[in-house]
């Protein structure tokens, strides 16, 4: 049984090379004892809103502790769904963004996951790619 944390793993090749043995480290991080903390959904729909960047649907996420894991999407995950080509991006407590997304969910539609590094309210701000139109129900999740 192994506890949360990042561990190295020697993973050994014999016969590859005249050399002899071949050695690489592969780095598996284990996540134990995960549970679901908070999640919602908002419905949404929008035209032109210059992937994501202007004119978005913008949904607070509240009770963000440093080290939790987020999970947001219109395509990938529980109660998610779309039309057209969806775009996410997800803000920090301070306002800066952190990560965006633009097809991760599947046909058009996106995905995040995220690791907080602050605790606070992150924002999640959501429109289309590009000039298009689209719609869908944005799902999140926190786990920690």
């Amino acid at each position: 049984s192994f506890s949360q944390g990042t561990y190295d793993v020697k993973l050994t090749a014999t016969n590859l090379s005249s050399s002899g043995f071949i050695v690489k480290t592969a780095y598996v991080v284990v996540s134990a004892g995960l549970s679901l903390l908070n999640s919602g959904s908002t419905a949404y729909s929008k035209t032109a809103p210059a992937s994501a960047t202007t004119n978005t649907q913008n949904i607070p996420i509240p009770g963000v502790v440093a080290g939790n894991i987020l999970k947001m999407g219109t395509g990938n995950i529980t109660g998610g769904s779309g039309t057209g080509d969806t775009y996410i991006r997800l803000f920090n407590p301070s306002g800066v963004e952190v990560t965006s997304d633009d097809d991760s969910g599947g046909s058009g539609l996106s995905y995040l996951q995220y690791t907080a590094l602050a605790s606070g309210t992150y924002s999640l701000h959501a429109g289309c790619y590009s000039s298009g139109t689209c719609s869908g129900t944005l799902a999140w999740e926190i786990w920690g």
